[in-house]
């Protein structure tokens, strides 16, 4: 909760000193030089972890199959909102759904691509993903099981749910909670630059 405190408090922050204080220089690019070291470093944590990496390689078929649909179902429930809100392209929708909780990595490709607007959306989407999972996590543990817990956390599962997923469904989850994260984490920045591309391409 406390990451995603600051998370809203940057964003806040960022808006006011935008809109307060004359920056003397572009900061179009910053933004993706950010992106490609955050995804830097999430490889060499991964990759620095032997028996992480040991214990994702020895996972059974149906939690390999994890991430996929985690991020099948997102996109589905994705679609579905779309249709109901009708105030969004269906490109559009799927870049916002298709950041899985990843927020810096999905705000920072749609700002680039599709605009400000849209990036604001995207931040607070999948912020209310992990907020929201981080609250009803018992509850979708004890009625759902620890595989759906999991999968409603997306890309957050490999920091920020982990500590709650393994209070709600056991240590024993915890690996696969890791490779679910990690491996949401690493499609977001491909599934939110195709979608935008697909919108761009109907223009």
């Amino acid at each position: 909760m406390k990451d995603t405190a600051f998370i809203l408090i940057a964003f806040v922050v960022g808006i006011l000193l935008g809109f307060f204080v004359d920056i003397p220089f572009s900061m179009e690019a910053l933004p993706t030089i950010i992106l490609c070291g955050i995804l830097f470093f999430v490889g060499m944590s991964v990759g620095s972890d032997s028996k992480t990496i040991h214990a994702i390689l020895n996972l059974r078929i149906e939690l390999l199959l994890l991430p996929v649909m985690s991020i099948v179902g997102s996109l589905i429930g994705t679609v579905a909102a779309t249709f109901l809100l009708r105030g969004m392209g269906l490109f559009e929708g799927l870049a916002i759904g298709s950041g899985l909780g990843y927020y810096s990595a999905s705000s920072v490709i749609i700002g680039n691509v599709l605009g400000a607007s849209l990036a604001a959306a995207a931040l607070f989407s999948n912020v209310f993903r992990e907020v929201t999972t981080l609250i009803v996590a018992p509850l979708i543990a004890k009625y759902f099981g620890p595989l759906a817990t999991i999968s409603c956390g997306g890309a957050n599962t490999s920091d920020v749910v982990l500590p709650v997923i393994m209070r709600n469904c056991g240590e024993e989850y915890a690996v696969p909670s890791i490779y679910n994260g990690v491996a949401c984490t690493f499609s977001v920045p491909f599934l939110v630059s195709f979608f935008c591309e697909q919108h761009l391409a109907l223009l």
